[in-house]
C-alpha cells in the first residue's frame, strides 16, 4: 500500500503502467467524502492515469481491485 498526504482541496494524479495479465480495474474510494476520483481513464496501451481530490480531511482508501491501494491522508492546513 502507498499513501499520500495532501492539504484539503490538492489533487494527486497516479499513473499505474499496463498490467501483463489484465487490465486495471476502475478505482473505487473507501469515502468519495474525503477522496473524491476525479478522472480515470486508460491508454491504449493500459496504462491508467486517475486523478484523486482530497475534498475534505480524513483518510480514505483508493483501490484497484486486489492490486493496488493508495491511502490518502487528507489535511486541514498545507502539507510540506
Amino acid at each position: 500500500m502507498r499513501q499520500v498526504r495532501l492539504r484539503a482541496g490538492g489533487t494527486v494524479t497516479v499513473m499505474l503502467l499496463p498490467s501483463p495479465d489484465r487490465p486495471w480495474p476502475q478505482p473505487r474510494s473507501s469515502s468519495p467524502m474525503v477522496a473524491t476520483i476525479m478522472s480515470a481513464v486508460t491508454e491504449s496501451d493500459g496504462t491508467a492515469r486517475i486523478t484523486i481530490r482530497g475534498a475534505r480531511t480524513g483518510v480514505a482508501t483508493v483501490s484497484w481491485g486486489d492490486s493496488f491501494t493508495l491511502r490518502l491522508d487528507v489535511a486541514a492546513y498545507q502539507v510540506q
